[in-house]
């Protein structure tokens, strides 16, 4: 598949979902072609954009407005329980899907939010150029689960790379050979995956977004990646975003 196929397809994914959320039973038929035209408008289309033009939509036909009430997102205390900080990761991942352009390496534009003015007030905007891991560290942040100021002691160290890397294994990480691993796993939803590849231990970073105990290459993700991914974070299977004799580790933050 080409870039703009995986777009089309996260895009159409955002879109179901949220008319399966509003409409069980199935939408009215008048509704969803002006909801798509109106969509398709935005140059950056997210879960966001989505809800908010399938209700203004919903207006313009004189339909009831169906959007769900929003979900209080919270940071999570300290010492939450490792579900709760997992479900924290998850739900701000899932929140920016659709979000960013990557890029490999580090990013001027997340150095610049880290270190800007009161960051968690101002976020990092939906069309920042960032990495993988950084993405995953900015749905981090706002859960709660890193500060800032770790963030920029990572960013500031003489090898920033295995600073982060120590950053998001610092509660402890399990590794998975996939040339010798069995199928079976305990990697859970919200945890966050690690690919090494030619001695890299972050050659890519990404959040599980579904667990699959029977087999870990059927679980999804939430990714930002370059051709692999759309270039955008968006929804795929680790199969597909694991590299031949793949080493992989997970952790929970």
């Amino acid at each position: 598949m080409t870039s703009q196929q995986i777009q089309d397809r996260e895009h159409t994914n955002m879109f179901l979902a949220e008319l399966l959320l509003r409409y069980p039973a199935g939408p009215p038929a008048n509704l969803i072609n002006p909801s798509i035209a109106a969509i398709n408008v935005h140059p950056r289309i997210t879960p966001s954009v989505v809800r908010i033009e399938i209700s203004n939509q919903e207006a313009a036909l004189a339909i009831p407005n169906t959007a769900p009430a929003a979900a209080p997102v919270a940071a999570v205390a300290a010492g939450a329980p490792a579900g709760a900080r997992r479900a924290a990761l998850r739900a701000r991942m899932q929140a920016r899907r659709g979000a960013y352009t990557w890029r490999e390496g580090r990013s001027v534009a997340f150095n610049a939010w880290i270190n800007g003015a009161a960051p968690l007030a101002n976020p990092i905007g939906d069309n920042a150029t960032i990495n993988c891991w950084e993405a995953v560290l900015v749905a981090a942040a706002e859960a709660g689960l890193v500060t800032v100021a770790q963030l920029t002691h990572a960013y500031g160290a003489v090898d920033p790379d295995t600073a982060v890397y120590n950053l998001l294994t610092a509660g402890g990480v399990q590794q998975i050979n996939c040339a010798n691993a069995a199928p079976a796993n305990n990697i859970q939803a919200g945890d966050v995956i690690m690919v090494e590849h030619a001695g890299q231990p972050l050659h890519h970073v990404m959040v599980v977004l579904t667990a699959d105990p029977a087999n870990f290459l059927q679980i999804e993700v939430l990714s930002l990646w370059g051709t692999l991914g759309g270039f955008v974070l968006g929804r795929g299977e680790l199969n597909f975003l694991l590299l031949p004799t793949t080493v992989f580790r997970y952790s929970t933050l």
